[in-house]
């Protein structure tokens, strides 16, 4: 069993108390992130360019075809419903 009087175990100590806290972030770590917010503003940019392209998309489908309400959601409904029971076969 070691005990402070121990060299080992006060250098032991010391080298604990001297340990750095921190480490300096890596340059690559800040292009990184300099990348991911380019890459995350983009990409939002064209996840809402996509909905309002398809908001579009869906007023011109009850347009042409004449629905009013909840019947283009019950459309898609039935759609979806028969789709999937021919994928399951």
């Amino acid at each position: 069993m070691t005990t402070l009087n121990n060299s080992t175990a006060v250098h032991t100590v010391d080298t604990i108390n001297n340990f750095p806290t921190c480490t300096l972030p890596h340059p690559r770590d800040d292009h990184e992130r300099i990348l991911l917010r380019k890459l995350d503003l983009r990409m939002s940019i064209l996840v809402i360019f996509y909905a309002l392209n398809l908001q579009r998309s869906v007023t011109r489908f009850e347009k042409d075809l004449h629905l009013h309400g909840q019947q283009y959601a019950t459309t898609l409904s039935i759609l979806y419903v028969g789709y999937i029971l021919c994928k399951c076969q």
